[in-house]
């Protein structure tokens, strides 16, 4: 039977998330095999909670996980990543010039901030990207 179930593991060591937890999965019949980048898509937008609409357009095959206030600076921070194992172009429009700069995981500059409507980056397989966008 396909049923949900809830197990009881003792937390001896603190080394585990205590408590109930909920699993929820998604099982998706194809007739032709979906990319890494289709498949990463697909699960983002099951687990999205919320619908939000980002400040510019995704033209390529990157998958933006975060669009939110910066930590410690004016402005928003976009993060993405390449889902596969290759090499992809990149490519953010936004509506109009904006300061951009690439962050580190911590939103840390990790080179000067450049004036431009469009940003085009070559990406390492599975790479992650932090953008610092100021206007």
């Amino acid at each position: 039977a396909n049923e949900s179930r809830n197990y009881d593991f003792a937390d001896f060591d603190g080394l585990r998330d205590a408590g109930k937890h909920t699993f929820h999965y998604c099982v998706m019949p194809f007739e032709n095999r979906p990319s890494a980048f289709e498949l990463s898509q697909i699960g983002f937008c099951y687990n999205m909670i919320y619908d939000f609409a980002l400040p510019c357009r995704v033209d390529s095959e990157i998958i933006v996980t975060a669009c939110k206030p910066a930590s410690y600076a004016n402005g928003i921070v976009i993060r993405f990543y390449n889902p596969q194992n290759k090499e992809v172009e990149a490519k953010i429009i936004f509506h109009d010039e904006r300061s951009i700069c690439e962050c580190n995981m911590l939103e840390e500059p990790v080179e000067p901030a450049s004036p431009m409507r469009e940003y085009t980056r070559t990406t390492k397989p599975f790479e992650i990207i932090t953008l610092l966008i100021q206007k």
